[in-house]
């Protein structure tokens, strides 16, 4: 670990708003104080963890990734929208976006701009 490295990872421990991240900048330091991962997971972090999840970071860090991304983000995504879904987006929205010369929505509008 380069000490540019170590002085960003430092930074993020002490200042970063996520408390993840913050645990997660503290346990790759400390492995690269010499501490050992199986040490590090059970007693030096705020809480244990289980004995792979230093040797995750460690790995996904080894590879590049910033200290934070080890998951995928989650959330709602990859499912198409149920039916009737893009109708009620588009309902709220302004007709005029729709290409309808009317200030309001008319069911028959709202068909045929969403179909």
């Amino acid at each position: 670990m380069t000490i540019d490295q170590r002085a960003e990872l430092e930074r993020a421990r002490d200042r970063h708003l996520q408390p993840y991240f913050r645990e997660r900048c503290a346990t790759l330091l400390k492995v690269a104080a010499g501490r050992s991962p199986r040490r590090v997971d059970l007693t030096g972090l705020h809480r244990p963890r289980q004995p792979k999840t230093v040797c995750r970071r460690l790995g996904a860090h080894a590879h590049g990734a910033p200290a934070a991304s080890t998951q995928r983000p989650r959330g709602r995504g990859g499912f198409p929208p149920r039916p009737g879904e893009q109708r009620g987006a588009a309902a709220r929205q302004a007709p005029a976006l729709h290409r309808i010369d009317r200030p309001r929505w008319h069911w028959r509008d709202l068909r045929e701009a969403v179909p």
